[in-house]
Order: structure tokens, then C-alpha cells, then sequence
């Protein structure tokens, strides 16, 4: 070997760069040897073991399984080590341990989740009765304690699983199963609390837990008219933000579920500028429409514009109430409202399919030249309801989405008969 070597040197006399590919190329079995620079002959040589010396901290680290250089005493000598720094770099990274998590981590937990170096340790149970996918996962074999790993960390205990999830988004969905879940808690969640649990809940198939956050937001995003007409917080969830919508909709298109996707995309219509570029969820991913989606709500903005432009000639139709006790006056007043509409706009340019016109009504009639009747007429049981309703009922075209037995109402039953048939 050392012959084959020496037949080199008059190639590495005329090649200066030479050493520089050496540390490039990885020789995690090559022989001990040292590339000298310094004089302009360069050779290479066999190092001799170096001197004994005292012990060092670098020397009692675990020994390497490749052989170390020795060093020449030269300053501008170069040394290839690169088989061994990328050793103890693998060691370096095998023996940094995860970071135990504050909130969810039980001493005698039977299963350890750790997901972007943060270890989760909980109960198989509850959730291998919930998913089938951690049910699938846990009956795996477990691979190797990795080298490096302290003996005492691992142990037949337990069960170990690395997953791809966020911190933010598992541990939201492991409250579930702990009794910490403010979903499952008869409280109002956040959106990242809904949206961790419904995306994390069909990829590990924990339909149990979907459905009862379907039914969580179908209730602010259904298709009853008279619900939706006297809830304060249609749209808007109470610890829901306005740009949640987007995040709404996304759940919606992720779990099929068709009747949320009406209200909330025309949710999304009242956003500004920003329904371009969504929000990020707690864990830094962007959330954002599709583009097809975004297509509808550009669209829908101009659908809706245009009903309630329509809603508002209809509401203000000159005809007066067939109750009205002064038709004299009322039959002035009514084509008055039509004209004051210009200056204020707003009641015209409005994109909730919900608007209520009595606030502009009270403001133009502030002597009251309507008589009750005809007042009663143009407020929100009267008109403005029949406007809604059909609204209302367009409600998926105008939003461009299919939605079946959209607005219907549901059949009554039948009232009771005695036996001679009377009621």
C-alpha cells in the first residue's frame, strides 16, 4: 500500500489542490495517513501513533469506529477526519433527546407520540378505541433502540411513534382523550382547536371525533332560515375570528360536508383584502382558499349586491300596508324612502343576505309619517323576512355550490286524531 502511494507523489508535486479533494471524498475505512502542504514537494506518508499524553475530555469520549489522524506539527498542514466528524455528528444527534411536553406527559403513560422534538406520553387506551390508524400503528413491531440512545430511555413499557404532526395540532388532539378538550367540554373552541382536531381526526380516521365538530359548526352554518334569521352569531362562531371563515370552508370541502359551504363562503365575502392570503394557524401553516373557491367569492360578492339591491326595491315598494290608517300620508312617504336611498348607500351595497333595513327606516322617519301598520309592513317580520327567504333560498347558487334539500322545511306531522276523528 505504501508503494502505491509513493507512485503518487510526482502527481501531487505538479497538483497543489489535490489535499483539497481528499477532504472531500469520504474514506470512512481509510488507513491512518496525513497530507502535508507545506514544502512544495508534498508527500505522502504513514503517520506513526502519536506520543501518550494525558488524558483529555476529548479523550474520554466513546471511541470512533474510524481510525483518527495524526496531526503534523506543521500549521498549514491538512488532516482528512471527515469519516470521523460526520461519526460523532450522527452520535451528536442520536443522543439529543425530546423535549418532554408540560401538559401531556403521564409517568405511567403506555404510549410515547414525539413529534418535532417534543414527547408526548399517554394512554393507548382511549385512543386506540377512537383510531384505527394508532391501533394499526401500535401492533407494528418496534424498530431498534438507536446507538446512543441511553440504555435507561428505553424500555418494554411502552410504546414509542414518531409522528410528522405539529406540536400545536397533536397536542390539541390528544386533549380529547385526556378530558382536557374544550370541544368536548360543553365550552366554545377556537378555530385551531376545530381545525386541529378534524384534520388530525381523518388522517388517523377518529370519525367519532369529525362528527362532533361538524356539528359544532353546522350549528352557526346550517340551512334553517328562522334559526339563522334570530342567531346573533350566524357566521361567527363566539371565539371565531372573521378570517376563520376561510379555515370554515377548507373543513367543509375536508369532511364532504356540503351545507356548511353556503354560509361559509358568503362569510368570506365580507372579508376584504385579505381573503386573498388567508392566516396562519397556530403552527405557522398557511391557511387559504382554494382557487376555485376564491373564484366563488368573487363571484358570489357580485351575486349578492345585486339580491340585496333588488331586496331593498322590494322592501320599499310603494304599496302600503292593506291595515294602513293614513294612506293619505303613508302613500307620500313611502316613494320619500326611495329617494333619501342615495344618500346612504350602504343600505344598498351590503353583502349579508341578512341586512336588516329598519335602522334605515328609523333614520328617514324620525317624525314617524308611517303609520304602525305600515311600519310593522316594511320591518323584519314583514318584507324584510320575505326578502330574506328568497335570498336566502339562492343562497348556494349565488355561492356557487350544490347543497340538496338546501332551505326546505321540514314536513309537520299530523296533529293527533281522536277516535271520532275530530282534532
Amino acid at each position: 500500500m505504501l508503494s502505491i502511494i509513493q507512485s503518487f507523489s510526482p502527481f501531487l508535486a505538479k497538483n497543489r489542490h489535490f489535499p483539497h479533494i481528499l477532504e472531500l471524498a469520504p474514506l470512512p475505512t481509510a488507513p491512518k495517513f496525513a497530507v502535508h502542504t507545506e514544502e512544495p514537494d508534498a508527500q505522502i506518508r504513514a503517520s506513526s501513533p502519536p506520543e501518550p499524553t494525558q488524558n483529555t475530555a476529548a479523550d474520554m469520549a466513546p471511541s470512533s469506529p474510524f481510525p483518527k489522524s495524526s496531526l503534523p506539527s506543521s500549521p498549514d498542514s491538512r488532516s482528512i477526519s471527515l469519516p470521523e466528524a460526520a461519526y460523532e455528528g450522527a452520535i451528536a444527534s442520536s443522543c439529543k433527546l425530546p423535549e418532554r411536553d408540560k401538559e401531556l406527559w403521564y409517568a405511567r403513560g403506555d404510549l410515547v407520540l414525539i413529534a418535532q422534538g417534543v414527547e408526548f406520553r399517554v394512554f393507548q387506551g382511549p385512543i386506540v378505541d377512537q383510531s384505527n390508524i394508532f391501533r394499526d400503528m401500535i401492533g407494528l413491531p418496534q424498530p431498534a433502540t438507536p446507538h446512543g440512545i441511553p440504555a435507561e430511555s428505553a424500555s418494554t413499557s411502552y410504546i414509542t411513534l414518531h409522528l410528522t404532526d405539529s406540536v400545536e395540532d397533536l397536542r390539541h388532539f390528544l386533549r380529547v382523550f385526556v378530558g382536557k378538550s374544550v370541544c368536548f367540554g360543553g365550552l366554545d373552541p377556537t378555530f385551531h382547536e376545530i381545525s386541529a382536531l378534524v384534520r388530525l381526526g381523518d388522517k388517523y380516521e377518529c370519525e367519532a371525533i369529525i362528527q362532533r365538530c361538524v356539528a359544532y359548526l353546522k350549528r352557526f352554518y346550517h340551512d334553517d332560515f328562522d334559526m339563522w334569521r334570530d342567531d346573533e352569531h350566524v357566521f361567527s362562531p363566539p371565539v371565531f375570528e372573521n378570517i376563520h371563515a376561510i379555515g370554515v370552508v377548507n373543513l367543509a370541502r375536508l369532511t364532504h360536508t356540503d351545507v356548511i359551504l353556503p354560509g361559509a363562503l358568503m362569510a368570506c365575502c365580507l372579508l376584504g383584502a385579505e381573503i386573498v392570503d388567508g392566516f396562519m394557524r397556530e403552527d405557522g401553516t398557511p391557511e387559504m382558499l382554494s382557487r376555485e373557491d376564491l373564484g366563488r367569492c368573487f363571484l358570489g360578492r357580485a351575486r349578492i349586491l345585486e339580491a340585496n339591491a333588488k331586496a331593498t326595491l322590494g322592501i320599499l315598494h310603494q304599496a302600503v300596508s292593506p291595515e294602513c290608517t293614513r294612506p293619505d300620508r303613508c302613500h307620500v312617504f313611502l316613494p320619500e324612502l326611495l329617494v333619501r336611498l342615495e344618500e346612504h348607500t350602504d343600505a344598498i351595497c351590503n353583502l349579508r343576505w341578512d341586512f336588516t333595513w329598519t335602522g334605515y327606516i328609523d333614520m328617514a322617519d324620525r317624525e314617524r309619517e308611517l303609520c304602525m301598520s305600515c311600519y310593522r309592513m316594511l320591518g323584519k317580520h314583514g318584507r324584510q323576512k320575505e326578502e330574506h327567504r328568497k335570498i336566502f333560498e339562492k343562497l348556494p347558487e349565488m355561492m356557487g355550490v350544490k347543497v340538496e334539500g338546501w332551505g326546505e322545511r321540514p314536513p309537520t306531522e299530523p296533529e293527533p286524531q281522536t277516535d271520532d276523528g275530530a282534532t
